[in-house]
């Protein structure tokens, strides 16, 4: 049985890395490598990078080789060329032809990446307007297969997930969501292509405006981890009529202006929020909190769960907290 969740297992890798030193944290990711489900060309840019700084240099540009030449993987030649811990194989032939491998992947990877959305269905012989909705959206670095297992619990309950990969791709298998108004572009189409899907009948010209706003049951639920979380959110205060409710795990929200202005919105059209942020998240929970506040004074409903001892991760109770969060929203 996996001991961390793969975030866990990343932060933990980076956590050894600053109390013990880049060899102990070499050592802690190659033997837990397998736990979790996560991205592997993730995981051997740990892997080369720690050993490199641990000054394990042949194992550090085989650890690179392999990632680049057995599994196709590509890396950000601009990453590779300015990363610090790499500076010791920076004058290596083999390093320097290895970058340039990576750098025509990253060019063809760029020109042909674009947003995807996956819909998964409790039961394959209903319709999928048979169903309720739910938008995940993926953290830094993370991909739709990634997040999929965390909010699986919920095809039980009814719920097709709607899971949205980024367009914005910083190497193999790791999407983010640094242009904001991209994502929320993307998630906006998204959500009325899948309104079109599950509502044939009806003429939606823009499910998201208050004019043409789908009854409350129908409206989907948006949810998403750390930067995923901030353009969920984002979205639903700008269309706040086309969103049911959000669910918010550790989610970064470095600048208030970006939702304050759903606040009235969100009180309008009965939009319910689940906030789900460790105690020990130093860069998440500040965020988390100037929203409670900020939801208590306009009297919006939410419920916020401030988890003992997590940092920037998921709970590992999180299946019950996901059932609790989707039944807070429905009531």
């Amino acid at each position: 049985m996996a001991q961390f969740t793969y975030t866990g297992l990343l932060n933990r890798t980076m956590e050894i890395y600053e109390q013990h030193g880049s060899a102990e944290a070499y050592h802690f990711i190659t033997e837990h490598q397998a736990d979790g489900i996560g991205n592997p060309a993730q995981v051997y840019n740990l892997r080369y990078s720690l050993a490199a700084a641990a000054d394990m240099h042949d194992e550090a540009l085989q650890l690179l080789r392999e990632a680049i030449e057995q599994h196709e993987y590509w890396y950000s030649a601009e990453y590779l060329l300015e990363e610090e811990t790499l500076e010791p194989l920076r004058h290596d032939p083999e390093f320097q032809r290895l970058i340039g491998i990576c750098r025509a992947r990253e060019t063809q990877a760029m020109s042909e990446s674009s947003a995807k959305l996956n819909i998964v269905l409790p039961d394959q012989e209903k319709p999928a307007a048979a169903f309720h909705t739910i938008f995940v959206l993926h953290g830094e670095q993370e991909n739709m297969d990634i997040v999929q297992p965390y909010w699986s619990s919920l095809l039980d309950r009814e719920y097709k997930l709607a899971l949205l990969q980024s367009s914005q791709i910083q190497f193999t298998g790791a999407y983010d969501w640094i242009d904001i108004d991209t994502g929320m572009d993307e998630l906006k189409q998204s959500m009325e292509e899948l309104a079109r899907i599950d509502n044939p009948q009806m003429e939606i010209r823009d499910c998201l405006l208050p004019e043409n706003a789908l009854p409350s049951g129908k409206r989907p639920i948006l949810a998403g981890f750390s930067a995923g979380a901030r353009v969920a959110m984002n979205t639903a205060a700008e269309y706040s009529s086309g969103v049911r409710g959000m669910i918010l795990v550790a989610p970064w929200m470095p600048d208030r202006e970006e939702w304050e202005l759903g606040l009235n919105a969100w009180k309008e059209h009965g939009v319910k929020m689940y906030i789900i942020c460790g105690e020990s998240d130093e860069e998440c929970m500040p965020g988390a909190q100037e929203l409670v506040e900020a939801l208590d004074f306009k009297g919006i409903p939410y419920v916020f769960k401030n988890v003992t001892g997590l940092g920037h991760d998921y709970p590992a109770h999180f299946n019950q907290i996901l059932q609790e969060a989707v039944a807070f929203i429905e009531g």
